[in-house]
């Protein structure tokens, strides 16, 4: 339970950064004592609230309109694929030409596309629209697709397919303006949790029974002959359907939230498009949401079966890794090892899922290591393995980031990698104080992730918040090396001290006090608490208190 921005308790799941540093904060505070880190309880976000927009007095330019709209599908199709390019270049056509023939459900989509375009581009300042304008967009958008318009008074299913796209559309802006609750009540389901919006929010949290309504996520069950009989229209249902299940997975798992889409209601067959006329002239895009499936199908059984759980069998995150280790869209040794080989968003998108993937089925082991738990011999090399895996994706999800960012591809705030990067600091700021796996350039990666988030706090607040936190527990590491360091060096000159006079002595009356530790020790020298091998041997108990 941690104080939200309302200062009132609430449940925090274990998946989240915030129950992670909970467990960091306790067992620093616990060993080293308090500190301006550890007396941090704020961990709860900032209050979600919907600015107060004026009307809406003049639209983009054309080429301005244009360039979003490029923008837009150049960066969201790897993790969202909602809505299909050829459908919002015709509204652009008819919106410059006629803006008044163009209806209700068109025009909700295309400024939908274009708020989510703002809000991870906001542009030249000297150039760009006003902050507020693509929340005014997004307030037209979500006026057009109110319950009592859209789902409610439609007669056919291919009426009510537009808002859905639109609810899924309104989720992902929440999300890339940092409002993770809000994006989740459009998503999945309704938690009143830092909450202040407009009336129109009430009818929130209906994504996923609209989808639900139409059956799409029973795939080809639902599909009797000839409905719908525009074959396009299949794939645009089925691919609205697969960005719906990556919203939920990805939004629960980070809020600690339950997941909207149950297991046990969806097909399988609803994550495969249908088969399409091929065309030698056209290279289909359908399986760019593959990985990202892949991964979020698995986020969901590591939740569902690590962080749900008091006990774990060391099996199940043993072969939920051997399935990321073996997946190909994962493999990402080609980026780190040719210095001029840049990978394009997409590609950074799906592997940044792939990090936080791992960086989530690794984390509570590492969590294990970090307190100081006592396990067998046959479960710590195990814990090791997955410690040594946590620390290692971490790693390379900020030099994964940071590439991005050098090469302009992420110059503003990306709602994937703002999350990852910060989860990936926290992984690798932790292993350096427990000197866990710990290198050389932790320290330097991390300041390199501040400063990208300090560069994103223009257009995400949580940014600058991420970035603050990082930088408190930075100096309790920092401190901590350097009380090492002293430490160490006292000891050594001791040792010299008391070595002199003992050379008169037999070698058998004499026993250093100092057992050397292994290079590869999951816990510093601080933390001297292995005892006998306590744990089950088949189990691995999560900590009481959270994990």
């Amino acid at each position: 339970m941690l104080l939200d921005c309302q200062n009132r308790l609430s449940f925090v799941g274990r998946s989240t950064a915030h129950s992670f540093m909970h467990h960091i904060r306790n067992t620093i505070e616990k060993h080293d004592g308090p500190s301006e880190f550890t007396a941090d309880s704020n961990w709860s976000g900032l209050p979600e609230r919907l600015p107060v927009t004026p009307r809406m007095q003049s639209f983009l330019p054309p080429s301005t309109t244009t360039s979003l709209i490029e923008f837009y599908f150049n960066h969201v199709r790897s993790f969202i694929d909602i809505v299909n390019p050829e459908a919002v270049s015709l509204t652009l056509y008819r919106f410059q030409n006629n803006p008044n023939e163009v209806q209700g459900p068109d025009r909700c989509i295309f400024y939908l596309v274009l708020a989510v375009a703002l809000a991870l581009d906001p542009g030249d300042s000297a150039h760009s629209p006003s902050p507020e304008f693509k929340h005014q967009l997004f307030a037209i958008a979500e006026g057009l697709a109110h319950p009592t318009r859209t789902f409610e008074k439609s007669q056919h299913h291919d009426d009510v397919l537009w808002p859905l796209q639109a609810l899924a559309l309104m989720s992902f802006f929440m999300l890339s303006v940092s409002m993770r609750n809000t994006a989740y009540e459009y998503c999945g389901k309704s938690h009143h949790i830092c909450m202040q919006t407009n009336e129109a929010n009430k009818g929130s949290g209906r994504a996923v029974r609209v989808a639900y309504a139409l059956g799409i996520h029973r795939g080809h069950e639902s599909e009797i002959n000839q409905f719908p009989a525009n074959e396009e229209l299949r794939v645009l249902r089925r691919n609205v359907w697969r960005s719906l299940f990556v919203l939920d997975r990805f939004l629960a798992a980070s809020l600690g939230r339950p997941f909207a889409i149950s297991d046990n209601e969806y097909s399988e067959s609803s994550f495969r498009p249908p088969n399409r006329p091929s065309s030698p002239n056209k290279v289909s895009k359908r399986d760019m949401l593959d990985p990202p499936i892949d991964a979020c199908k698995m986020i969901g059984h590591i939740v569902n079966n690590i962080y749900s759980c008091d006990k774990v069998a060391i099996e199940v995150p043993n072969q939920m890794l051997g399935y990321l280790e073996a997946h190909p869209s994962f493999q990402n040794n080609e980026f780190f090892t040719t210095s001029d080989l840049m990978p394009t968003v997409s590609q950074i998108h799906i592997h940044l899922l792939g990090f936080y993937t791992n960086i989530l089925l690794c984390r509570p082991f590492f969590l294990l290591s970090f307190m100081g738990t006592n396990a067998s011999d046959g479960i710590e090399t195990q814990i090791n393995r997955l410690s040594e895996r946590c620390v290692s994706q971490s790693l390379q999800a900020v030099e994964m980031v940071k590439r991005g960012f050098h090469a302009n591809l992420l110059c503003h705030s990306d709602p994937l990698a703002l999350y990852v990067l910060f989860e990936a600091a926290l992984v690798l700021l932790s292993s350096t104080y427990a000197d866990i796996y710990a290198r050389e350039e932790h320290l330097s990666l991390v300041k390199d992730a501040m400063f990208i988030l300090k560069t994103w706090y223009t257009s995400s607040p949580y940014a600058g918040q991420f970035a603050s936190k990082l930088d408190l527990f930075r100096q309790d590491v920092e401190h901590q090396k350097q009380v090492k360091a002293t430490r160490q060096a006292s000891r050594r000159q001791a040792h010299k001290v008391k070595r002199e006079p003992m050379t008169t002595y037999e070698p058998s009356q004499y026993r250093s006090p100092f057992h050397p530790m292994p290079r590869d020790s999951l816990v510093s020298p601080r933390d001297s608490r292995r005892g006998s091998a306590t744990a089950n041997h088949a189990m691995v108990k999560q900590e009481a208190d959270g994990y």
